[in-house]
């Protein structure tokens, strides 16, 4: 029975980590194969050895997040919302339908749209037809629509949705001024008294920063601090996911 898949982040990244851990233990293992132990192999195994071990970490670490921890982290920060069932939801660079779907299922009389650029960069296979298909499967497809638009510039009315979503999305903005008008835009097509929950690996400061620049109100982070000390260690800081959730008054 076919399953929805939410596809992996990163796609390029998560092979490059992987093949760069094929790579450094095949070379390793020519090395041992090849030389006698000697200090000189040592200096040059030990390295391979570390390298192979952490790549291929790193490979797994992004592929269990993509396909399990991710999932869980969705269903616990929309469940930050005391939902009605009738709410019209926007979800932002929505790709295969996680936070869509999730949100879905949470409504009644409601809908949710997806949007999104449908970049296989930033995510594996993305497509509007893979969406479509995992709408499908989740039984939703009465209750979603899915859109190609830029979130830069969202093609909605002011004061349009109750609750706007985003998941993992908003950094693959490289510019700040790019990000600073996404969140522009948020704000304008959130109804007063809408929520804001997005989820996102990096620039936890800088959101908190411009969700108050633009009024919002009750920012609250949504984080694990341990598990975020740990991700950041072992990736040098470009990892620490967390949640942030607020409203406009």
């Amino acid at each position: 029975m076919k399953r929805i898949d939410y596809g992996i982040d990163a796609p390029n990244l998560f092979r490059g980590f992987i093949t760069g851990s094929l790579i450094s233990f095949s070379l390793l293992v020519m090395s041992r194969a090849l030389f006698e132990p000697n200090l000189i192999t040592s200096i040059v195994d030990i390295p391979l050895a570390v390298m192979a071990l952490y790549l291929g970490f790193m490979g797994c670490l992004m592929y269990c997040y993509s396909k399990f921890v991710k999932l869980i982290d969705a269903q616990r920060l929309l469940g930050v919302r005391n939902w009605t069932g009738n709410e019209q939801v926007l979800d932002i660079g929505c790709g295969r339908g996680l936070f869509l779907i999730n949100a879905a299922q949470r409504l009644s009389t409601g809908k949710a749209i997806g949007i999104d650029i449908w970049s296989a960069t930033d995510q594996s296979d993305n497509s509007q037809a893979q969406t479509l298909d995992n709408l499908a499967l989740a039984k939703v497809t009465a209750k979603c629509e899915v859109q190609t638009a830029d979130m830069r510039n969202l093609p909605f009315t002011n004061n349009h949705f109750d609750v706007i979503t985003s998941g993992w999305v908003i950094h693959n903005l490289e510019k700040l001024e790019d990000r600073k008008e996404v969140i522009r835009e948020i704000v304008r097509t959130l109804k007063p008294g809408g929520m804001i929950l997005v989820s996102d690996i990096v620039n936890q400061t800088e959101y908190v920063v411009l969700f108050k620049e633009f009024g919002l109100i009750n920012i609250t982070l949504h984080r694990n601090p341990i598990r975020e000390a740990f991700l950041k260690a072992v990736s040098f800081g470009s990892f620490g996911p967390f949640g942030i959730s607020a409203t406009k008054p």
